[in-house]
């Protein structure tokens, strides 16, 4: 909370929203992560997984990328960098 004001859940999700027709996947998804009560909590995983999948393929699920990001993050961004090519 900055200069006394506190953003809405309303405007979090629009910021969301906003975000994901930029196609800045990974911005929409922190605006989810850091906004607890923003959907309902077992939507939240469907909106990463959406947004995941934007990112990363059709089947692509937010915590296998996690998952697999946390185990080698080296590894991680060779693979990215080369599907992404």
């Amino acid at each position: 909370m900055k200069f006394g004001l506190r953003a809405t859940s309303d405007q979090h999700r629009n910021l969301a929203l906003i975000f994901e027709l930029y196609s800045l996947e990974d911005a929409a998804a922190e605006i989810v992560l850091a906004s607890e009560n923003l959907f309902h909590p077992a939507k939240n995983e469907l909106v990463l997984n959406f947004l995941t999948g934007k990112l990363y393929g059709k089947q692509s699920h937010y915590r296998d990328i996690i998952e697999a990001f946390m185990a080698d993050p080296i590894r991680f961004h060779t693979k990215v960098g080369k599907r992404r090519s």
